[in-house]
């Protein structure tokens, strides 16, 4: 069916609605993986989906979370930097399941709740995650690890993170965590 103009009834049942104007959202609570070696980042998202970096998998999240929460678990390393950005209304879980991110992450604007631990979903002090970027990241007059910039709610677990190997370009301190 194809209609231009006005639309008139009762009752509408949509199952879809592609139009920017309304983007989308989720419909509950998904698990979603990151395994360099199985994954693909061109994955849609969906529960159980598994992407091949963090960034492909935080990028297919709709910024919108409608009240839920994606938990995002870590099957490999990864060496990437990451960015977490304008997220609302949930909750972004990542696992290190254990394993190590060699890069930095960065959060900005989030107003979904955003939380690291070292564990799984089913153990979050099971084992020790490790953030060890060689490049920091540029916060206020520091070069950083992990840096939180206005955002809601944001929490580390049992993580060991490194301050980075490099020093930011216009920066003399380094340190691992920052927030402002």
């Amino acid at each position: 069916m194809n209609v231009d103009g006005d639309v008139s009834c009762d009752n509408l049942t949509v199952t879809n609605i592609n139009s920017p104007k309304y983007p989308s959202t989720l419909d509950g609570t998904i698990d979603i993986y990151v395994n360099s070696s199985t994954g693909n980042d061109d994955n849609v998202i969906g529960d159980e989906a598994v992407f091949a970096t963090l960034q492909g998998a935080i990028d297919a999240i709709p910024k919108f979370l409608n009240g839920k929460t994606v938990r995002i678990t870590l099957q490999t390393n990864c060496t990437e930097n990451i960015k977490i950005d304008y997220f609302t209304a949930g909750a972004i879980r990542i696992y290190f399941n254990g394993k190590t991110l060699y890069g930095n992450i960065k959060s900005y604007a989030c107003y979904a709740t955003v939380s690291i631990y070292g564990g799984t979903y089913s153990d979050t002090t099971a084992s020790t995650g490790v953030i060890h970027p060689s490049t920091a990241l540029s916060f206020g007059s520091r070069s950083v690890s992990v840096g939180f910039e206005a955002c809601g709610y944001s929490a580390i677990y049992n993580m060991k993170i490194y301050a980075p190997d490099n020093l930011a370009t216009t920066n003399t301190e380094k340190v691992a965590v920052g927030a402002q």
